[in-house]
C-alpha cells in the first residue's frame, strides 16, 4: 500500500476564475488574502471552483487499489469545514486532510506534512513545492492540466 499526496488548488480542483492568470505573476496569494479579509472564502470556495474530473477519477482508482490518499493544501486551517464539505460533495476520497496553520510558510508546511504522512508520491502544481520535496523520500509530480494521469497510473 502506497501513500499518495495531492494538493487541492490546481490539482484536485479547477481554480477560481482568473486564478491561473494571476498565478503567472505570483499574485494568486494576494487574491486569497483579499478573499479571506472580505470574508468571501466560503462563497468563493463553493461558487468559483469546480472539481477536476480527471484527478477525481485517478484518486478513486488509487483508493480502489488499496492505497491511501493524503490531501495537503495551503488553505488555512480556519477554513477546514468548507474544505471538508467541498471534498465530500465532490466524492473525493481521502484518509487524511492537512490544512496550513494561519501564518505558517506554505513550502515549509507542505514539506513537513509530506514527511509526516510518509507520502511516496505527491502531486502539486507549483514548481517551488516540487523542488522543495525532491529530497524528502517522495516522488514529486508537477501537475498541470495537460498531465496524463491515466498514463502515469499505468506506469506505476
Amino acid at each position: 500500500m502506497a501513500v499518495f499526496g495531492f494538493d487541492i488548488d490546481g490539482v484536485i480542483s479547477n481554480c477560481y476564475l482568473g486564478f491561473n492568470f494571476l498565478r503567472r505573476f505570483n499574485l494568486d496569494y494576494l487574491l486569497y488574502e483579499i478573499i479571506k479579509k472580505l470574508k468571501l472564502f466560503p462563497f468563493c470556495y463553493w461558487t468559483l471552483r469546480g472539481v477536476n474530473e480527471k484527478t477525481k477519477r485517478y484518486i478513486q482508482s488509487v483508493v480502489e487499489e488499496g492505497h491511501k490518499i493524503v490531501v495537503i493544501t495551503a488553505v488555512e486551517e480556519i477554513f477546514r469545514e468548507e474544505v471538508e464539505k467541498w471534498l465530500k460533495k465532490h466524492d473525493i476520497p481521502f484518509h487524511k486532510l492537512y490544512l496550513r496553520p494561519v501564518g505558517e510558510n506554505i513550502v515549509e508546511f507542505k514539506v513537513k506534512m509530506i514527511k509526516k504522512s510518509r507520502c511516496e508520491i505527491y502531486f502539486d502544481d507549483r514548481k517551488e513545492i516540487i523542488n522543495a520535496i525532491k529530497n524528502c523520500g517522495c516522488s514529486p509530480i508537477l501537475y498541470s492540466s495537460s498531465f496524463d494521469l491515466e498514463f502515469y497510473l499505468r506506469r506505476i
